[in-house]
């Protein structure tokens, strides 16, 4: 962990809570646990999410990273390896955020019956800002995808026939660093449709904008979802401050109608009356 960390009040907050956990882990016996997986794109609220959940004592959390017990490189170790830790967990929920394993949910569900999956949700041009202000080379895959080149890794991975198809008619050619960005967003959350996961009860759509806003009302939910009682402390690092942040560019108008249309499914899924949505 980086020495500066400590100067951090949330960084500080999140060590003290790994720490007691640890304890926990190391001289708990194993008890039956829920598996949560954190799903959608980077850049929707999921390490302010990850976050609350460190600070919730009844939940094992496991975030992406290059190196742990979970993953490797960004991406699960392995199934098997997934389903050890969640067998040898003292606590009610194991929370694991594989992001670049989305188009790996349908999986997951057949995997682990008790898994609940929350697929955060965040305006596409908020995502398409900060995507490019955090990740240097955040265009590349799409980029390849577009041109019908490999080398995407994960993300290619996760590009269906249809998808790829759509891209590669698009005239990408004359697209901007925003064009490309906004197109990741709509490549990613498009899987959420691909999946049929609007139509599984095990997983919960979460709005950034939502979880900002009214972040008691939110973590009360998803807590509810994934059936354990909510903790106050879950909400002390929760800020709107990255709402609207940025003005966007000017967007190519082939990229807004994907992107738009998109959102409006995610609008018509989050109106239905049996959905689970926050």
């Amino acid at each position: 962990m980086n020495p500066l960390a400590i100067f951090d009040a949330q960084k500080r907050g999140r060590l003290a809570a790994k720490v007691g956990k640890t304890f926990r882990q190391t001289f708990s016996a194993p008890m039956e646990t829920t598996p949560v997986f954190v799903l959608g794109i980077q850049r929707s609220g999921t390490t302010m999410l990850m976050f609350a959940f460190h600070l919730h004592p009844e939940i094992a959390v496991y975030d992406e990273s290059r190196a742990s017990k979970a993953f490797f490189d960004f991406q699960l170790r392995s199934m098997k390896t997934t389903e050890k830790l969640i067998d040898a967990s003292p606590f009610p929920v194991a929370c694991f955020k594989p992001l670049a394993d989305s188009h790996l949910t349908t999986q997951l569900l057949q995997r682990f019956p008790s898994a609940r999956c929350i697929w955060a949700l965040r305006e596409y041009k908020d995502v398409a800002n900060s995507f490019l202000r955090k990740f240097p080379h955040a265009t590349r895959a799409i980029r390849l995808v577009c041109s019908g080149q490999e080398g995407g890794g994960w993300f290619q991975a996760g590009v269906s026939e249809e998808t790829g198809r759509i891209l590669r008619s698009l005239p990408w050619q004359n697209f901007s660093d925003y064009d490309f960005a906004c197109l990741v967003w709509w490549t990613r959350n498009r899987l959420f449709f691909e999946q049929n996961l609007d139509k599984e009860k095990r997983v919960l759509l979460l709005r950034y904008e939502k979880l900002v806003t009214a972040p008691e009302e939110s973590l009360q939910a998803v807590t509810n979802f994934i059936g354990i009682p909510f903790s106050a402390q879950m909400t002390r690092y929760i800020h709107a401050r990255s709402i609207s942040r940025h003005s966007p560019p000017k967007l190519n108008p082939s990229v807004q109608k994907l992107c738009d249309e998109l959102s409006a499914s995610f609008n018509m899924r989050t109106s239905e009356k049996n959905s689970t949505n926050i």
